[in-house]
């Protein structure tokens, strides 16, 4: 049997949240029917009560309840800190704001979950706590996923050698790059910069069907150090959406050494 780790540091001149009493066994037969996790615990942390949704999701049956299953046991040990300080609040008074933690199973897998603890009340006072889980662990990775491509994103954004920005619909520029800077002769190009200030010919571009399918050829920067361009607007997020991803490759290298190929040519026809 797991030994307890008992709340005896916390307060209980608290006066916490009314609620119903936890023994109710209509409460629990309805708890049963729901498919989401809910569960009781004493005061000392040992679970009292779980749900039959819970016990199949965590594996968990009676016998290990009976023996002295702690709720430390089920709440990774990563968020143990945190559960303690949560109880804590919960016994001020502080409570109804669902907290995302990792659970593990009895098995030693884990899944993710948004929980919501309250107290739980017998003749005036707080005699445990009743947790209510939903599983949101496809939620979860799905978030990860997705901030694993941002930071992608972010790494191929700022070391890409194409001239990059990202523009709202008015034009005004959320964030560049450095090539972006460089090929405009500009740094650095502040958040609320103006797109069509730096660059004209990409006036009326942004937001047009076409401009993210075939390469828009204009010329950048001042006629002294003029660079020719081959610039892309890509909406981010879908046709319709307002914020664009502008790419600009610098062409003027290619374009000259194709102009004094197309010199020689015309030189050696000319004999």
């Amino acid at each position: 049997m797991e030994q307890s780790r008992p709340l005896k540091n916390y307060s209980h001149d608290v006066k916490p949240v009314s609620w119903d009493d936890a023994e109710s066994a209509d409460a629990r037969e309805a708890f049963d029917l729901v498919p989401s996790f809910v569960g009781e615990a004493d005061m000392d942390m040992r679970v009292t009560w779980l749900n039959a949704f819970g016990m199949r999701q965590l594996g968990y049956d009676r016998r290990d309840i009976d023996e002295g299953l702690l709720v430390f046991r089920i709440w990774a040990e990563e968020h143990a800190e945190e559960l303690r300080q949560d109880i804590i609040n919960i016994l001020a008074g502080d409570w109804g704001e669902p907290k995302e933690y990792h659970l593990v199973c009895k098995d030693g897998s884990d899944l993710h979950a948004q929980v919501m603890t309250i107290p739980l009340k017998r003749n005036g006072e707080v005699c445990g706590f009743r947790a209510i889980a939903k599983d949101i662990s496809t939620e979860y990775r799905l978030r990860r996923q997705l901030a694993l491509s941002e930071e992608r994103f972010r790494g191929v954004f700022v070391r890409s050698p194409i001239g990059m920005a990202v523009v709202n619909a008015s034009g005004k520029i959320i964030e560049a790059n450095l090539a972006f800077e460089g090929i405009v002769g500009r740094s650095p190009i502040l958040p609320g910069n103006d797109l069509y200030e730096l660059i004209p010919h990409l006036a009326g571009h942004v937001g047009a069907v076409d401009a993210s399918t075939r390469p828009l050829s204009i010329t950048v920067g001042p006629t002294a150090h003029a660079r020719d361009c081959e610039a892309y607007v890509i909406p981010i997020g879908g046709a319709a959406s307002s914020v664009h991803l502008i790419q600009m490759l610098d062409v003027t290298s290619r374009n000259l050494r194709a102009k004094e190929s197309l010199d020689v040519v015309r030189s050696e026809a000319a004999w």
